[in-house]
């Protein structure tokens, strides 16, 4: 992927940046914090936030758990003086092998062209008993879309792959969502095991009832999400899809935690 063929998650839509602050997904740093809870991080701890955006997630891991961070992204952060970045790609990292503690991967699995290669250098970076972290939209009803053809083999539909503006190359978390299995399933086939699967759509409740508040409608969202025709055909097939939200903290399957 290269580095123009995708606008970063921090040149989203202002109408949905102004709603969902600079953590730009569900949940904010609530979610983030189980899952360094969770995974124990202190400050020996070497960290990458892929699609770090603002940096937020950088910033929150080195003060409250003092870990050395390192952001991820396909174009300058506007925050790259604070912390240590690459412009790269989560497909292509530029890190020795068995070198990092921990992965974060914040609601932009569902945004790469090649999530499947994405997993296998997430578990080529990590150390032995480092972890993956994913939180991401989820299809809770992904039977829906049976008989459309799919993005690639990680089941992500070509409808919701579709989901960019012309010319402008804007995605949205609803571009590769997947089910909890196709999730599952495409961690494993990297080398992981999943530790821990919790379901957080209230998360994405609580944000679409802000954008309600604030847009007057749902269907702001989707004509935001779904520009032009897509959002005109397959606006109701979205609804019925019934997008959740989840985390995942899955570690490399040799590894024994505890």
């Amino acid at each position: 992927m290269k580095i123009n063929d995708q606008m970063t998650l921090y040149t989203i839509p202002s109408e949905l940046g102004s709603i969902t602050g600079d953590t730009l997904r569900p949940g904010g740093l609530a979610i983030t914090e189980r899952a360094a809870d969770f995974c124990g991080f202190s400050i020996n701890d070497k960290i990458i936030d892929i699609g770090c955006g603002f940096g937020t997630t950088l910033k929150f891991l080195h003060k409250k758990y003092g870990c050395s961070v390192c952001g991820i992204d396909l174009r300058v952060p506007k925050s790259s003086g604070e912390f240590p970045f690459v412009q790269s790609s989560a497909e292509d990292l530029s890190f020795a092998d068995n070198r990092l503690s921990g992965v974060f991967c914040e609601c932009v699995l569902s945004l790469l062209s090649y999530p499947d290669k994405a997993a296998h250098e997430f578990y080529r970076v990590l150390r032995k008993t480092g972890f993956l972290v994913i939180s991401d939209i989820y299809l809770r009803n992904p039977g829906v879309f049976r008989g459309l053809k799919h993005k690639h083999d990680s089941g992500a539909c070509e409808v919701l792959a579709s989901i960019r503006k012309d010319g402008e190359g804007i995605s949205s978390c609803l571009s590769g969502a997947m089910s909890r299995e196709q999730v599952s399933d495409l961690v494993q086939r990297a080398g992981f095991d999943v530790l821990l699967w919790e379901d957080h759509s209230e998360s994405l409740a609580q944000l679409a009832a802000n954008i309600v508040w604030e847009l007057g409608s749902l269907d702001m969202l989707i004509s935001i999400m779904l520009p032009g025709d897509c959002s005109d055909g397959h606006g109701q097939a979205v609804r019925n899809a019934r997008p959740g939200y989840f985390l995942m903290i899955a570690c490399k399957k040799s590894t024994t935690i505890g």
